[in-house]
């Protein structure tokens, strides 16, 4: 199924009319990025081979720049050997043509008003939790985006300012299966973590006013270890009550073509 919706949008992506409009679509992009983590290798590079037909509209280039997820998963793509050759060289033309000139470079008005979060999870072991995962961090008014490390067990979080680190924990720890952390970083690059317990009335304050005076939280220029593990949810788009998947489907429905 997953194949055959992403050949749908390649198709309509070769039609340069419509490159435009699927960029546009609140659900399209970030469903390619969610296909660029997928096991089948076929779906994968169909959907290298998709984003190459978007990136060629220069009007699409700044927007899907600034995806959340995309140039992560390609560079993953591009770090992973057992990734064809056709697919490196995709995923390196999709980088090259989305990439902005050194004089363009900006700090988007979203990111500004948000902040980088990572939580390590205890418990984190399979696509079950990771589901409850998900549903929780959704329902933490403020939460942006969140991108899993299956591997080390760890979620980075981009929330709004005014959301607090205890606030995204509680919703975690109340699974009762799993307990969240935050995971910072000491000015000599030691990571260290820092529990809130089973809630936020539940957190040290004094203690962590204390360790933050010599800590700082990890920020958007800490380099991102490329991980094939990972997979990025907007949590805007998954929030929404068919999710993304479907939001893929009910734009194929359109009638771009039919």
């Amino acid at each position: 199924m997953e194949h055959n919706i992403v050949s749908r949008i390649l198709n309509l992506a070769r039609d340069p009319n419509n490159r435009a409009m699927i960029v546009q679509d609140q659900g399209c992009l970030p469903g390619l990025v969610l296909f660029l983590d997928n096991r089948d290798p076929a779906v994968v590079d169909t959907a290298v081979e998709a984003l190459v037909q978007l990136a060629e509209c220069k009007e699409n280039q700044p927007v899907m720049y600034s995806e959340l997820g995309l140039v992560l998963s390609l560079t993953n793509l591009l770090a992973n050997p057992l990734v064809g050759e056709h697919t490196h060289k995709r995923a390196r033309r999709v980088i090259e043509l989305i990439s902005p000139q050194p004089s363009d470079w900006s700090v988007s008005r979203e990111q500004k008003k948000s902040r980088a979060v990572t939580l390590q999870i205890r418990g984190l072991d399979d696509l079950s939790c990771r589901k409850q995962v998900e549903e929780q961090l959704l329902s933490v008014k403020g939460v942006v985006s969140f991108t899993f490390n299956m591997k080390d067990q760890r979620v980075e979080i981009r929330a709004r300012q005014e959301v607090s680190v205890e606030a995204m924990c509680a919703a975690i720890n109340a699974t009762k299966i799993m307990s969240a952390a935050q995971v910072v970083r000491t000015e000599d690059g030691k990571e260290v973590v820092l529990s809130f317990g089973r809630g936020p009335a539940a957190a040290d304050k004094e203690n962590e006013h204390a360790v933050r005076k010599q800590l700082k939280y990890l920020d958007d220029d800490d380099d991102v270890a490329a991980d094939t593990t990972k997979a990025v949810i907007r949590a805007e788009d998954a929030g929404k009550s068919a999710g993304w998947f479907s939001s893929i489907g009910n734009y194929l429905s359109k009638s771009l073509y039919w």
